[in-house]
Order: C-alpha cells, then sequence, then structure tokens
C-alpha cells in the first residue's frame, strides 16, 4: 500500500517502515484494536517494530500477520 514504504525482517524481528509519522502511528493504534503490542516508533520516526515473545505459536503468528496485512491496507 501506499502507506507502507519497506517491510524488512530477520527472523521474528520485523520492521515496517512507514510514509509518516502520522501514518506510522495510524498503524499502533490499528494494530493495538486487535490486541497487538508493537514497538512504537520514536518521536520523528517512522519506523513500527513487531519483536513477538520467543514463546509464541504458529496461530498466532497467522494472527498477527493477518491483523497487519488488514492494518496496512487501510493506511
Amino acid at each position: 500500500t501506499e502507506g507502507v514504504v519497506e517491510v524488512r525482517g530477520l527472523g521474528l524481528a520485523w520492521a515496517v517502515e512507514c510514509a509518516g509519522p502520522e501514518v506510522a502511528e495510524a498503524l499502533v493504534r490499528s494494530l493495538a484494536l486487535d490486541r497487538i503490542l508493537v514497538v512504537p516508533p520514536r518521536p520523528g520516526s517512522v519506523v513500527v517494530r513487531l519483536l513477538p515473545p520467543l514463546v509464541v505459536d504458529g496461530r498466532q503468528l497467522d494472527f498477527v500477520a493477518s491483523s497487519l496485512a488488514q492494518a496496512c491496507e487501510e493506511l
């Protein structure tokens, strides 16, 4: 989508680079509605980080991936 510039990651640690700070804040709010906690961007930053716990299971990862995809489409 046009609100997302790049998605990058290594293992389970991922980062979503947004088109602007307000887009990043909207992404954080949207994911919070699905009870997904992410590392919010630092002031002036546009990167939202996803750092799941080591005890996460496949069903939970699928839920986060689906919610993230939907949230990005809505930006």
